[in-house]
């Protein structure tokens, strides 16, 4: 590869990235909370954008270990005991929204059933039960 073609996929994956974090490429503010690159479709296409220019997930290139694959039984979920960032959160309200199970949205999160339904409670798009 040519440097001037290194030089434009370095430009690319720079731009992807601010706007993965939801802020302005040019000038690095953030983006208002209602701009489409906070919809979580957008987020995973922008993410598979850097993944196809060869940048690694966010959690891979901060030196995280690989975790076992969601959703297998016995296994703990990769994203298990660790705090949520806003695109999760949105990621989550998309994914509730659609009408799917809390244990479909565990598993697709990386997340046990029990934080998904604590962090539904926290986000105020589910009430919390009294004891029963």
């Amino acid at each position: 590869m040519g440097k001037e073609a290194t030089e434009m996929r370095k430009a690319a994956c720079f731009i992807l990235r601010a706007l993965l974090q939801g802020k302005d490429p040019e000038s690095g503010r953030a983006l208002h909370q209602g701009e489409v690159v906070h919809r979580p479709e957008v987020m995973r296409a922008l993410q598979l954008g850097l993944e196809a220019l060869g940048e690694p997930r966010e959690r891979e290139r901060s030196g995280e270990r690989e975790a076992s694959p969601r959703g297998v039984k016995g296994k703990t979920p990769d994203r298990a005991g660790q705090g949520w960032d806003r695109s999760e959160d949105e990621e989550l309200r998309f994914l509730f929204g659609q009408r799917r199970p809390v244990t479909a949205i565990a598993t697709e999160l990386g997340r046990t059933r029990g934080a998904v339904t604590t962090r539904l409670v926290r986000l105020g798009l589910v009430q919390e039960r009294s004891g029963e």
